[in-house]
């Protein structure tokens, strides 16, 4: 195991306020692998956050329509705050309790639609243009109980995540066929109320899928994470 991981699990180890200490270096080490990528795990560049591409297929018997959302990019994510950050120790085995809150003043999502749109016996359509998406005032917070690494016949695990989301307000504005007030005015509401009722399997996926399966089942990816940020300090 490598020298940085091995430095958190000390730190985690010792008391209450120790264990701060170490929230605090892993939330900064956090931030700068985000900032500045770190391609042996692989960790992406997130300011900005480019997002994989999207494309849905609707097949009936009146039309066929085929979407694509591109050049995804998402802003200012690294933009936050942390009004809420508590962290609590226990034994037995020795895992971490943390409440955590988060705050963005804005993150804006641009990039670009097209739409194939196909009626039987008559030519397709295509209709394309462009999105950008304001979103004003994001809280999330909720809790994040994890068992420390390094522990004889001990799993290093995500026991227990949850994520709670509240948005004030969502600005949408879009260009070429779909650029009317009526699609923005839907994809807003639509986009407040999803922000408004995360749903707990968001949370649970994100656990299980990210948490434990993408990190936890490979230390090698922590260990990388680490030793860049101790490489760079």
């Amino acid at each position: 195991m490598k020298f940085g991981l091995i430095i958190l699990i000390a730190a985690f180890g010792l008391t209450n306020a120790d264990s701060w200490d170490a929230l605090q270096w892993f939330l900064g080490c956090c931030r700068k692998a985000m900032t500045n990528g770190v391609p042996a795990v692989p960790v992406p560049v997130h300011d900005p956050l480019v997002i994989d591409n999207f494309t849905y297929e609707y097949n009936s018997v009146l039309f066929d329509a085929d979407i694509a959302i591109t050049n995804n990019v998402l802003h200012d994510l690294l933009n936050l705050s942390w009004p809420v950050l508590n962290i609590t120790d226990f034994t037995d085995p020795a895992r971490n309790l943390i409440h955590y809150g988060i705050y963005w003043p804005l993150l804006n999502f641009t990039g670009d639609y097209e739409v194939d749109y196909k009626v039987p016996l008559l030519p397709a359509v295509k209709y394309s243009g462009s999105y950008n998406i304001l979103l004003h005032h994001v809280d999330w917070w909720g809790i994040f109980d994890f068992v420390q690494p390094g522990q004889e016949n001990v799993t290093m695990e995500v026991d227990e995540f949850t994520l709670s989301s509240k948005i004030v307000d969502v600005d949408v504005t879009l260009t070429g066929f779909f650029g009317d007030d009526a699609v923005a005015l839907v994809l807003k509401e639509g986009i407040k109320y999803l922000f408004n009722n995360f749903p707990s399997a968001a949370a649970e996926f994100l656990r299980v899928k990210r948490f434990n399966e993408f990190w936890g089942e490979h230390p090698e990816r922590i260990d990388a994470v680490f030793d860049y940020c101790l490489e760079n300090e």
